[in-house]
């Protein structure tokens, strides 16, 4: 009766350790140029190295991480002109999603946002990266279920749901971080 049975999916830990991963980049603990022991890393994420192995090479080959020489990897530098042209785009997706986000709003949803937005830290001194960009990420989450509700007319006949919305918001915002 094993045939009733369905296999186990082998990338699941290592699907596990890239998101860790990718959410710690995006967050800003780990900076442009750090290296990465697979080793160490291993031990702290309590895994085998293989995962960390595979979830390492798929950020490299997603630009996120950069491998130098076959051996060590690290994360990867901007240069200005390419933060400056990512910010750009950032700029006019978020622009192009918030008045999405408007036309569609209703009531509870344009207070979902404004609740995020007002929890909002201030950029200041006593300011983490991690506060400022767990809240930007909180935020955009509140706008991308607004603008991609399911109970929009729009896009009620593609069934698209706000989690698919917040997968895709968070994607678009890892390439562009």
């Amino acid at each position: 009766m094993t045939a009733s049975i369905a296999p186990i999916a082998r990338d699941n830990l290592t699907t596990r350790v890239y998101e860790e991963l990718r959410n710690a980049m995006m967050e800003g603990r780990f900076w442009p140029g750090h290296r990465f022991k697979i080793r160490e890393l291993a031990a702290s994420l309590e895994v085998s190295e293989t995962p960390v192995r595979e979830a390492l090479m798929q950020l490299v080959r997603e630009k996120g991480l950069e491998m130098e020489a076959g051996r060590s990897i690290t994360v990867a530098r901007l240069s200005l002109a390419q933060y400056l042209e990512l910010r750009s785009i950032r700029l006019h997706l978020e622009g192009m999603a918030g008045a999405a986000a408007a036309g569609r709003a209703r009531r509870s949803a344009i207070s979902s946002i404004a609740t995020a937005g007002a929890a909002r830290p201030t950029a200041t001194a006593t300011s983490t990266a991690t506060r400022i960009t767990e809240s930007n990420s909180m935020s955009a989450k509140a706008r991308a279920r607004t603008c991609f509700s399911s109970t929009s007319p729009t896009w009620a006949s593609t069934r698209a749901d706000s989690a698919t919305a917040t997968r895709i918001i968070s994607k678009t915002t890892a390439m562009l971080s």
